[in-house]
């Protein structure tokens, strides 16, 4: 029976089953790849339609990566507690002991004496508690405490539930702040950043890992890389590794952020760390996407109030309470965050993705052959359908460009061929000058052909520490036959690209038009003009062509109430443009007429729950609307706009590992394309041309 979602005294007081025990699981085999310097390998001089060597395990596993206890019921819920649901192996890896200062300081009582090793234990505790309930298990449900010993010699705290022994939390327990080892006070980030840097672990009360060990930069990320071959993970969560630029003064105060940037520098050497092992794990990878962290507060809220509850219960049973019979000496929690202590600055409020862009990436082909771009063991993976309407895909081809970023944008141009764009991470060094990132293009030869080799494209901000806030490509080909290609920028704004008919591509330009949020929707109005849009937090931003080839410039207010979702936009059957987002603290859908004078709302009627970015396309006479319903599975609406007809949600199941695509193929017929926990891609069609009724979902990988 699930134990309750008010933390009371009613609870009942269930001790921990403590049991330990070396080695209870395997230890991992195999051999690591480790490219020449520890960075990135160069881009392939000639990418080829190779079959993709690698093919997801059977059974769903997501694998967390974070810095503290507590990043993940913070920042991804309620992500993990859904793959949880949906029957999904799920293992979160902690990175750092969460010692902080060492005092579990109890709201409104005197600050109790430091004890780093007490503290990180109580926190670990509290992980327990929250995962129990998050598994509908009794909170102080029994785990199982074992010690997993990896080929370097490292050894972690693994503790898994004892009647779910898929819900697992791995423990490497490096010291938050000062080591005996230096003179001075280190971080992660200074491990990430310093090299010759040496860290400490801190041996939590109780663990069955009970002396210290250490770890260098070049160690970590290898432990890292085992980790993920032990686990085999289909899908991988972590944090941020570019964090938004962030002025600190009266108005917006620092509090727990890094100096200049809106997160914890935790937060993000955990995010760089886990790219540059997924970059070395290489093609064996699965997906991976990153979560915001403390950004969260500074922008609007995205959860829906029930959403919010529902982090909240998981972050009190985490935060616990002093007066619990846990059975854990060292604590029952981190009590400053237990009794709704998460809710002070906001953080829970929003699941924000650092790149808000479709994974996968889905449109038709001048054929009529669904096209399918994603990210895969951070390289480009290519789909496409045998046949028009057939349903049936040969296995994907490898097209290389590792380690790319999860979000992709693609062109099909007049005669056939493909332009991929993408962002890589091109340098994932120590030091700030080869920490960098730049914008990718990747062209096709020829229709079903072969592809050039990768091209750079470069960053609007060429300088490192400034390019790696660049977020992925949006590209829009315009009807005289340019193609724009669009990012957001470290200022927050717009900058474009312009590559000419003829193949010849302009400068970086600035577009203007700061501050808004990753997730950029362009849509071509039936003038041939350019229209974009984006979420800030005062409203949609809003940027056009004045006429057909004309430059693209940012435009006055829209009008547009405040998103809690980056925006889509797609032109209707009446030729005009309608955008769509999620509303800040409701999560509910609205849709809006934009002809550039006063907006129309148009309400769907729609209630399904859920969050994150919603996917809104043309389909016969109307608009696909799709999105995450409260499951956290996909569901889908067609919108006819201007009629009575109401709009009928359908939602078809499972849990999604990344944003979902949409697409309407030559004869009217949509699709839905996304991917499941266990790494496959999916697809569902229509019954039919102007059909509002989809089919199960169909596996394209067996």
């Amino acid at each position: 029976m699930a134990a309750s979602g008010r933390l009371s005294t009613g609870i009942p007081r269930r001790a921990v089953l403590w049991v330990t025990g070396a080695l209870a699981l395997p230890t991992v085999g195999g051999s690591v790849a480790h490219p020449p310097g520890g960075g990135p390998a160069p881009l392939p001089s000639g990418p080829g339609a190779t079959p993709f060597a690698h093919r997801p395990a059977g059974a769903a596993t997501t694998l967390q990566i974070v810095a503290h206890p507590d990043d993940d019921l913070y920042f991804m819920n309620p992500d993990i507690q859904q793959s949880i649901a949906d029957g999904a192996q799920v293992v979160t890896v902690y990175v750092t002991a969460g010692d902080a200062s060492g005092a579990n300081r109890v709201p409104g009582r005197p600050r109790p004496r430091r004890d780093q090793h007490a503290y990180s234990a109580a926190r670990h505790q509290g992980l327990r508690q929250a995962y129990a309930l998050m598994a509908g298990a009794r909170l102080f449900a029994p785990w199982q405490r074992s010690v997993l010993t990896l080929p370097d010699g490292h050894r972690a705290e693994v503790d898994q539930l004892a009647d779910q022994p898929g819900v697992t939390l791995v423990f490497l327990n490096l010291a938050m702040y000062s080591d005996p080892m230096t003179p001075h006070s280190i971080t992660l980030r200074d491990l990430w950043h310093r090299p010759g840097t040496v860290v400490r672990t801190r041996v939590a009360t109780g663990s069955p890992v009970t002396t210290p060990q250490t770890y260098t930069r070049d160690e970590l990320i290898g432990t890292l890389v085992l980790v993920l071959d032990h686990y085999r993970p289909a899908l991988v969560r972590t944090m941020d590794p570019d964090p938004d630029e962030q002025v600190h003064d009266a108005t917006h105060a620092r509090a727990a952020d890094q100096p200049g940037y809106s997160d914890h520098a935790d937060h993000t050497a955990a995010g760089l760390f886990t790219w540059a092992a997924l970059a070395r794990w290489g093609a064996d990878g699965g997906l991976a996407t990153g979560y915001r962290g403390y950004y969260n507060h500074r922008w609007p809220s995205g959860l829906s109030p029930q959403a919010r509850a529902a982090k909240r219960t998981w972050l009190d049973a985490y935060g616990g309470d002093p007066g619990w019979t846990c059975g854990d000496p060292s604590g029952c929690g981190d009590y400053e965050v237990g009794h709704g202590g998460s809710d002070v600055n906001r953080w829970p409020w929003s699941t924000t993705y650092r790149w808000a862009g479709p994974q996968p990436w889905a449109a038709f082909d001048t054929d009529g052959r669904l096209t399918v771009f994603a990210v895969r063991g951070c390289r480009l993976v290519m789909w496409r359908e045998e046949a028009p309407g057939s349903g049936r895909f040969p296995p994907p081809a490898d097209l290389g460009g590792a380690p790319l970023a999860p979000s992709v944008g693609a062109v099909l141009q007049p005669d056939g061929c493909w332009l991929v764009f993408a962002e890589r991470f091109s340098g994932l060094d120590a030091d700030n000058d080869g920490d960098t990132r730049e914008t990718v293009l990747l062209e096709q030869r020829a229709p079903d052909g072969p592809f050039h080799a990768w091209r750079g494209l470069g960053n609007p901000r060429p300088q490192p520490v400034r390019g790696r806030r660049t977020g992925p490509p949006t590209a829009v080909r315009t009807p005289d036959g340019r193609v724009h290609l669009l990012v957001r920028n470290a200022d927050k704004g717009l900058s474009t690209r312009v590559r000419s008919p003829g193949g010849s591509w302009g400068g970086w330009t600035e577009l203007g038009g700061a501050e808004v949020q990753e997730g950029l929707a362009a849509v071509v109005d039936p003038g041939g003009l350019l229209q974009l849009f984006a979420a800030g937090r005062d409203g949609v931003h809003h940027w056009a062509q004045q006429s057909p080839g004309g430059p693209v410039r940012a435009s006055g207010p829209t009008g547009l109430p405040a998103p809690g979702t980056p925006p889509a936009a797609a032109l209707a059957p009446d030729g005009t443009v309608r955008v769509a987002y999620r509303l800040p603290l409701t999560a509910e859908f609205a849709v809006y007429a934009w002809d550039g004078g006063p907006a129309r709302r148009e309400d769907p009627g729609l209630s399904p729950g859920g969050h994150g970015p919603v996917a809104l396309v043309p389909a016969a006479d109307g608009l696909l609307l799709a999105a995450r319903n409260r499951g956290g599975g996909l569901g889908a609406a067609l919108l006819r706009p201007g009629t009575e007809t109401a709009a009928r949600w359908q939602s078809l199941g499972g849990v999604l590992a990344s944003h979902p695509a949409a697409a309407t193929d030559p004869w009217g017929r949509s699709v839905l394309v996304c991917f499941g926990l266990d790494g496959r891609l999916r697809i569902s069609r229509a019954a039919g041309p102007r059909a509002d009724r989809f089919g199960r979902w169909e596996p394209v990988e067996r």
